[in-house]
């Protein structure tokens, strides 16, 4: 088992973005470095019928 350490203005911005796309099964990728961390939230949907991975950068470098 592996675990990341978030903030509450993560899980806010988490949030926003499953209630905006109405997402229901997502993943999310943590990338930490020297300075910081970053967090993708990825899920899949159908886009014109094809299925498509959405990839949303959820915290970024503008967070250091």
């Amino acid at each position: 088992m592996s675990k990341i350490a978030l903030n509450k203005s993560d899980i806010e911005e988490i949030t926003k973005v499953l209630n905006d796309h109405e997402i229901q099964y997502f993943n999310l990728v943590y990338k930490q470095n020297a300075i910081g961390y970053c967090v993708d939230l990825e899920y899949n949907t159908a886009i014109n019928g094809t299925m498509c991975r959405v990839i949303v950068p959820v915290v970024g470098t503008e967070k250091w």
